[in-house]
């Protein structure tokens, strides 16, 4: 009995552990999430899409309703510095590191788009799934904002984020991820040929018609990019000017 009992282990641990296992790198992939703002007055909705795309150097905020990409690079002593892209002009604007918020923990904020300390602030209540399906949810009350997070560790992202407010309730909901390396790659590939014109030049450059633009619609000076809190702020259904 000893030694059947061994020999049954032998053949079901292995399958156990690949049923509890994600082969995936969490550090190469594209997640898009759709924002759904509700105001409670009136009941009326607004949507916006925004895409995560990672390297482990290189995060990038795709905003497709407003046409730009904000693309973070990591520098030398823990900075790093901000692209935005303009996906039809083939344009960007480049910010010096000391002119965006630096660190490791904002990087994180970047990275995984709510702050490190988020889930900490929350209640841990439920656990579903495993492997890469295996879902954490969180709940609590942060500075009178109520917030449900459902979180995939494996993925180090948000499943769905709702934050919700006497004034408004913001849901986050992840609707596609795409672990593909050479996808990703070739995607930061295509913004490297972007034209980029320096934040500190634009005065110098004002008869371009790009940069007049952009000046017009409020968009040169860079924002915060994804969703952010329990309470890193910056949570405002995804539009950032």
């Amino acid at each position: 009995m000893t030694r059947f009992l061994a020999l049954l282990a032998a053949v079901l641990l292995p399958s156990m552990s690949f049923a509890n296992s994600c082969d995936i790198d969490p550090d190469t992939l594209a997640a898009t999430y759709r924002i759904t703002t509700t105001r409670s007055a009136d009941d009326a909705s607004t949507r916006r899409m925004l895409t995560l795309w990672r390297l482990p150097d290189r995060i990038a905020h795709a905003h497709p309703d407003d046409g730009y990409v904000d693309l973070w690079n990591r520098v030398p002593n823990n900075r790093y510095h901000l692209i935005r892209q303009f996906e039809e002009a083939r344009r960007g604007i480049e910010y010096e590191p000391n002119a965006v918020p630096t660190g490791a923990a904002h990087w994180t904020s970047l990275r995984e788009l709510i702050t490190p300390t988020h889930r900490e602030r929350l209640e841990k209540t439920g656990v579903s799934g495993d492997g890469c399906d295996r879902v954490e949810t969180y709940r609590g009350e942060v500075e009178d904002t109520r917030q449900t997070l459902e979180w995939l560790p494996a993925y180090a992202l948000p499943r769905s984020l709702v934050s919700s407010t006497d004034a408004a309730t913001i849901a986050i909901e992840l609707v596609a991820v795409r672990a593909d390396p050479e996808h990703v790659r070739s995607q930061f590939d295509r913004w490297s040929t972007f034209q980029t014109t320096d934040y500190a030049d634009i005065g110098d450059n004002e008869s371009d018609p790009f940069l007049r633009k952009m000046i017009r619609l409020g968009f040169i000076q860079h924002g915060s990019s994804g969703f952010y809190d329990a309470s890193g702020q910056a949570l405002d259904g995804g539009h950032h000017h």
